[in-house]
């Protein structure tokens, strides 16, 4: 997994992976100030895509007063 801050590291790190015999999927960074989102995907030993879940985590703002 790499993470690319433009569109030059994306072409940089897709071609590795093309050169390294592997097929880059890219997601998007979205931005959310109150959690994140992922995308899950589960592949085959070879390669084959088996499923894939995308999920919104979001986090609490209490806070536990700890004693």
């Amino acid at each position: 997994m790499f993470f690319a801050r433009n569109r030059e590291e994306a072409d940089i790190y897709a071609t590795y992976l093309n050169v390294a015999g592997k097929r880059p999927i890219a997601q998007e960074y979205i931005a959310h100030t109150d959690g994140e989102f992922t995308v899950g995907i589960l592949s085959g030993p070879d390669g084959t895509i088996l499923g894939a879940i995308a999920m919104e985590r979001a986090f609490s703002r209490q806070v536990v007063d700890c004693l």
